[in-house]
Formats: structure tokens, sequence, C-alpha cells
């Protein structure tokens, strides 16, 4: 019989660059070009906005405000749609490895897929955002009766802050698996992810803290390398490569330097493999503990 493990899910990201190095290659070049286009819009749109207001931001100009939020939610928008470009590469990879023809591109597709994989992840952060903000509300209000109450009364309300944190931590891991299933199955499948995932919430929790903590050394470290390299062979000061990102308003100029796009190409190396860290074992955890929970229905007819 299958059986799902948290250390193998934590690992799939490097098992997905090891078997598929070329898809981890072209989601690095794509990944290159996409931020350099996103930049260079989100660079002109900002401009221009700033053009006919005279280049000076006016919190009280209700015309520009308009603009700029208009701007940043088409930025929103060219990001989402590249997550969810990614989510869905990683997917392919993990769920269809055997099928060929969607190896040709590095498993990348523009299309009904990634619509309805955006749109779970709009839902997903709300979801979490209401959750957030629920939880927020709760530790104000536990935070206002500890201040009113005595020592004894205080201690209960560290053990109903600690169950009501327990309780987000709880959904954020039964909804692990909601997006991988949502692009296996072709549609919106939180209930589905909610009922499979139950019985496999320790397992899941497990394997997301070894998945942050291998992604972060990783990345971490790559990052750091990848920074001075990018400084080194510019020949030019890190400081100043790193105020093009800092820039509250960027420009064309802040992009299209050779220090920044030395920057941009290293980044999108890192990003391709951080993808594949992160997207993958959820995937693996779907199309394992799919296979278990198949395998356990069959024996117990059988029986």
């Amino acid at each position: 019989m299958s059986k799902f493990s948290s250390s193998d899910a934590a690992f799939e990201g490097f098992r997905l660059a090891r078997h598929h190095p070329r898809a981890v290659l072209i989601w690095a070049g794509a990944s290159f070009l996409t931020t350099i286009a996103v930049g260079v819009l989100t660079a002109l749109l900002f401009t221009g906005s700033l053009a006919k207001a005279g280049g000076d931001i006016d919190p009280a100009d209700a015309a520009l405000t308009l603009d700029l939020v208009r701007d940043a939610l088409i930025s929103l928008l060219l990001g989402l749609m590249i997550i969810s470009v990614y989510l869905n590469a990683v997917y392919r990879a993990v769920l269809k490895s055997d099928d060929f023809h969607e190896d040709r591109y590095g498993y990348l597709r523009v299309g009904r897929e990634e619509l309805r994989t955006a749109g779970a992840v709009v839902l997903y952060g709300l979801i979490f955002i209401g959750l957030t903000f629920v939880v927020s509300l709760g530790a104000s209000i536990l935070y206002s009766l500890a201040t009113l109450t005595g020592p004894a009364l205080g201690l209960l309300v560290v053990v109903i802050a600690l169950a009501v944190f327990f309780i987000f931590i709880f959904c954020w891991v039964r909804l692990t698996l909601a997006l991988p299933m949502t692009f296996d199955r072709g549609k919106m499948s939180f209930r589905d992810s909610w009922r499979l995932s139950r019985g496999w919430f320790w397992p899941l929790l497990g394997m997301k803290i070894l998945t942050f903590a291998i992604t972060a050394v990783v990345i971490l470290t790559i990052f750091i390398v990848a920074v001075a390299v990018a400084a080194i062979a510019s020949g030019g000061d890190l400081r100043e490569m790193m105020q093009g990102f800092n820039d509250d308003t960027p420009t064309l100029a802040s992009y299209l330097n050779p220090l920044t796009l030395t920057y941009l190409l290293l980044s999108a190396a890192v990003g391709a493999l951080q993808n594949a860290l992160l997207y993958g074992p959820s995937a693996h955890a779907y199309r394992v503990i799919t296979k278990v929970e198949a395998e356990r229905e069959a024996a117990a007819l059988a029986a």
C-alpha cells in the first residue's frame, strides 16, 4: 500500500529539479523576461500618471490617486496571472510528468486553467484575510480582557489566544491541497480539499514546516551569493543596485541598466528553484494522499 511521508513531500522540489532540469531552466528564463516586462510596464504606468500630475504626488489630488490605484491594480493582476502560470507549471511537472507534450515548453501554459487557478488563489487569499481579521479581532479582545482581569483570568485568556491561533493554523494546513486539486480536477476544490485532508493534519503540518525550513536555507544561501556575484560582475555598488527597487516611483532607468539586469537574471534562476521547492510538496502530497485514500476505500470494499 502507498504511504505518505512528510520528509519525502518536502524534498519533492529537489526531485523535480533533478528530473526536469530543462523545465526549471525554462522557468528561469520566463521569470527573467516576465520580470523585465512587468517592471517596464509598471514603470511606464506610474511614470505616465506622475507626468500628468506634473511629477508631484498630492494626496488631495483625487484624479492622481485614482490613476495610481488603477496602475497598482494592473500590476497586481499581472502578478497574479504570472503566479498562476508558475503554480500550474509545477503542478503539471508533478502530476502529469508522464505526458511528453506537457513538457514541451517547460509545462508553461496560459489559458483557462491558469485563469481558474488565479481565481482559486484570490479565494484562498480572501479566506485567510478573513481568518486573519477574526484572529486579530479575537486577540485584541483577549488582550483587553487580560488587562482588566486578574492573573487567573489572564492565564485563561492566554490559553484561549493559543486556541484561536491553532484554529488559524488548522485551517491553513487543511486547505493545503486546495490549489493542486483545483488544477487537477478542473474546478474549485476547497471543500474536496478539506475532506481529503481529514486525518492528515500532522503529516501535512510537518511537510509545511520542513518545506519552509529547507526553502529558507537554500534560497537565502543562493540569494547572498547571487547578490554578491551581480555586484562584482557589474562592477557597481550594491547599494546603487538595490536603490532602483526601493524607489517609490520606479522608472525605466531603474530596470534597464546592466547592474539591475544582472541581478534580475540571477534572481530569476533563484525564483525558478523557489517555485519548485515551495509548490512541489503540496502537489506531491495531493497525489500520494489521493492514492492512499483510494487504496483504503478499495480495501474496505474488498473486505
